[in-house]
């Protein structure tokens, strides 16, 4: 069957430009127009249905991309979401395919409202805002970057683990390790020590990629710091290292949190249970990410404006995982 990308190539024009040619509407030259519909003719193309219905035609669904669903929170995300929307009467349609693909089939599906997890400049592809561009709904971006003409809510990661240094630093700590990636995490650790006036030592950053093996002998070298403060507290930057970590812990007889307190990122169930004790958390409330993503997503205004732009609070679940240091207890 013959497609719009198809007339596309074929006039050497953009989805967009033959989607308002073969619709009559502006913003298309009569020419162009003509060309347009000369070579849909020639294709042999059949236009379907048009997906724009009326807001009380449409289905009662809420799309959710989310390019790359690994990792723990992704399940819990989706379950927030769900429960809120059941709330309101509607679903959630989850699609793990690429933007461009994911939006085109909820545009067909006359889903009308979609949330797209996680959006970086690398999924902004030409395919991507063609789609965009045809979409007939309200749009809005979560934990990445805004897109044009849609709602926007920031998840502030790096606030998250400044607020976590901050914490810490209160307790007594005056040396603290970060495990983790070059990412805006770390640059919220490395503003943390230094507003906090803080041992900042690049030794006690320690890298640790999913797609390596856990350095533990750097890791090791950190918490036996003799160059400077033996470290009390670690910041782990994902539940996932943290699972690593756990490991890591149980392997050298690291007591959590006698010889090192531990925070970290991702505030999920599963944290009550990685370590022995019940880990201090720091991040976004899953049930309060879901309620301000459906409150700005279906808004009465949102059609009107729809580039609302927000940022959540980070919030600090303290748990038994951390304590003030052994010279202050």
């Amino acid at each position: 069957m013959t497609t719009i990308r198809d007339i596309a190539k074929a006039a050497n024009v953009t989805i967009s430009t033959v989607s308002k040619a073969l619709n009559y509407e502006a913003g298309v030259s009569e020419q162009t127009r003509q060309k347009i519909q000369a070579i849909a003719e020639q294709l042999n193309y059949v236009k379907l249905p048009s997906a724009k219905r009326t807001t009380d035609a449409a289905p009662k669904c809420i799309g959710l991309i989310w390019p790359q669903a690994n990792g723990v929170s992704f399940p819990h995300t989706v379950g927030a979401l769900e429960k809120e929307a059941g709330k309101l009467g509607y679903s959630v349609v989850v699609s793990t395919a690429t933007p461009d693909k994911a939006l085109h089939h909820m545009n067909r599906l006359s889903i009308r409202h979609v949330v797209i997890w996680g959006l970086h400049s690398m999924l902004l592809t030409p395919d991507f805002l063609n789609e965009r561009e045809l979409y007939n709904g309200t749009l809005l971006s979560l934990g990445g970057a805004p897109l044009e003409q849609a709602h926007s809510i920031a998840i502030d990661r790096q606030e998250a683990i400044h607020k976590a240094v901050r914490y810490l630093s209160e307790l007594g700590h005056r040396s603290i390790v970060f495990i983790g990636v070059k990412n805006e995490k770390l640059i919220g650790y490395t503003l943390g020590m230094l507003d906090c006036k803080l041992e900042y030592r690049p030794e006690l950053i320690v890298m640790a990629s999913k797609y390596k093996p856990f350095p533990d002998e750097l890791l090791l070298e950190a918490l036996r710091n003799t160059t400077g403060s033996k470290p009390t507290a670690v910041i782990v930057e994902s539940h996932g290292t943290l699972c690593r970590f756990a490991r890591f812990a149980k392997t050298y007889g690291i007591r959590i949190p006698d010889d090192v307190s531990v925070i970290s990122y991702d505030n999920i169930p599963e944290m009550g249970e990685t370590l022995e004790v019940p880990v201090t958390t720091v991040g976004p409330d899953l049930e309060s990410l879901a309620r301000t993503t459906l409150e700005h997503l279906l808004s009465p205004k949102s059609e009107k404006e729809p580039s609302s732009a927000v940022t959540l609070e980070m919030e600090l679940v303290v748990r038994d995982s951390t304590v003030p240091p052994a010279a202050n207890r």
